[in-house]
């Protein structure tokens, strides 16, 4: 008797292969390959487990020229965005299937179709699908491809900061003024949107003070701007200056030192 587990419907699709309802010997199943049309033979459990894409077709030669990785890497395109849209159990489905998002008819049921239109878009492989219009469809009026670093910069939750009246988002901003995203998204959630000057400053934050140059008896001496400045006038080791100025240490390269931090 066959086991349940392994057990399909007629007309059950699953990756692009459709089972005929025909099972042959030792678990196997006749499959219709909804990427070629053609007819394959193809081991039930494999098909449920997601270990079978095709029959075979997706890495071998195929009418767009693709090299057999990156065609499965389309397929791959293709699987992902069905799930995010129809697969409740889908990490995306809450938002594109949840709110209605769904993909058109002739991209549905038919990976070809959506390959070709693909191939003659210029998809390649480090692109990714995108919809012009986030709250429609994805269908051929509606998407484009795109990298995923500008992908990135279109999500919804992304934070947007307006300088000199030019909306931007947090990750260009910081590839205009060479700060890295991530000490970026920091100081911004640390400081807010208000306070620019800070967020994208391109140095350590502890450097942006005034160093206060003090001799052994309390009488200043220099004001240095910056800490690689007073560094390079007293030839004292900037964390020496650091420890001193936070009150750990008497002095750094032979003076006292205090600091006042930046208006």
């Amino acid at each position: 008797m066959r086991s349940r587990k392994h057990h399909m419907e007629k007309g059950q699709e699953i990756n692009g292969l459709v089972f005929s309802g025909a099972y042959t010997n030792a678990g196997r199943g006749i499959f219709r390959c909804t990427h070629c049309g053609g007819d394959c033979e193809i081991v039930v459990r494999d098909v449920l487990l997601g270990k079978r894409l095709s029959c075979g077709c997706l890495h071998g030669k195929n009418p767009f020229g693709y090299a057999p990785y990156d065609y499965e890497r389309l397929f791959g395109v293709w699987r992902n965005m069905q799930s995010r849209c129809y697969d409740a159990r889908s990490e995306r489905y809450y938002t594109y299937g949840a709110k209605g998002v769904t993909v058109c008819d002739e991209w549905r049921d038919n990976f070809r179709v959506f390959a070709k239109w693909a191939h003659e878009n210029g998809w390649r492989r480090g692109l990714s699908i995108e919809r012009e219009n986030l709250n429609g469809p994805y269908c051929p009026e509606n998407c484009t491809f795109i990298t995923m670093a500008e992908q990135a910069r279109n999500k919804r939750s992304n934070i947007r900061i307006v300088i000199d009246g030019v909306d931007r988002c947090l990750t260009e901003w910081c590839e205009i003024y060479g700060v890295d995203f991530k000490v970026a998204w920091a100081r911004y959630q640390a400081y807010g949107h208000k306070d620019i000057e800070t967020i994208f400053y391109p140095g350590d934050l502890r450097e942006r003070r005034t160093f206060i140059q003090l001799s052994l008896d309390g009488q200043e001496l220099a004001r240095y701007n910056r800490l690689f400045e007073a560094t390079k006038a007293t030839g004292a080791n900037p964390e020496s200056i650091r420890r001193v100025c936070r009150g750990k240490g008497q002095t750094a390269g032979g003076f006292r030192w205090t600091c006042e931090a930046a208006i």
